[in-house]
């Protein structure tokens, strides 16, 4: 009944679905507590949420983004959230002791997130660090990086703060994750593209890997998903033209065995 009137009075399906998520929750611990008898909100029929595609720019705006972006302080992060997939408080969370650079390797290991407009330092969102391989460029692009940052911090003398998280201010203040957020914004608006959130950047690797035929299970773990199922729930669509391949493929091997 509640969610019925919830619907009526125009509630998104999102916030339906989040009611019973945490009402069941609570129904549970009172369970568990010997407060109820049993949870009502197992008899309920969840609230259902149509799962919509995300949305993401193609290969030529991320090249045209990245090509305005370049010139900017936050290049290197950019670059890298169009590059990794990772998530915004995973990039602002990165310290210089998370890459090697013999291998191109980057650890992701931490999330910075905001509460009350103050940052906050945890795990990744699943929980579990993950690590990812570079490309030469993003590699480049994170010395070139370091360099900038090595000298500004030189110059503050013994002021200079002792981390080594990547993507500081010139007083070595790590960067608010708003600030990114909007600045973000304006060099989107700058570029005349459509307005996407950064998180799109992370959506826009995803397509592009699959339509160069990267394997699902490879970049569930990249992007570090609890599940490979998760992965596919988010960004599978059906291609025909995919369709029409494995197909044939399937019918030459049989063919080629007879």
């Amino acid at each position: 009944s509640l969610y019925e009137h919830m619907k009526k009075e125009g509630k998104s399906a999102s916030l339906r679905r989040t009611v019973h998520i945490t009402a069941h929750k609570v129904l549970a611990d009172a369970v568990r507590w010997r407060l109820v008898a049993y949870n009502a909100a197992d008899d309920a029929s969840p609230p259902s949420q149509p799962r919509a595609r995300p949305l993401a720019w193609t290969p030529d705006q991320v090249r045209t983004f990245l090509d305005i972006a370049v010139e900017d302080r936050w290049a290197a992060l950019w670059h890298l959230a169009a590059t990794t997939g990772a998530r915004r408080g995973e990039l602002v969370g990165l310290r210089w002791s998370d890459l090697n650079l013999e291998t191109g390797e980057l650890a992701i290991q931490r999330n910075v997130t905001t509460a009350d407009h103050e940052v906050v330092v945890s795990t990744p969102k699943t929980g579990r660090a993950r690590n990812v391989s570079l490309d030469p460029g993003s590699v480049q692009m994170l010395k070139a990086h370091r360099g900038r940052q090595v000298a500004e911090l030189l110059r503050l003398g013994e002021d200079r703060p002792d981390h080594d998280y990547m993507f500081t201010w010139e007083d070595g203040t790590l960067v608010h994750p708003l600030i990114i957020t909007k600045r973000f914004r304006k060099l989107t608006s700058s570029a005349g593209l459509p307005p996407l959130r950064l998180h799109n950047l992370r959506h826009a690797w995803v397509t592009s890997a699959l339509a160069l035929g990267v394997d699902i299970g490879d970049i569930s773990l990249r992007l570090g998903h609890s599940s490979v199922r998760t992965t596919y729930d988010i960004y599978a669509v059906p291609s025909t033209e995919r369709d029409a391949a494995a197909a044939c493929a399937v019918a030459d091997l049989y063919a080629s065995s007879s």
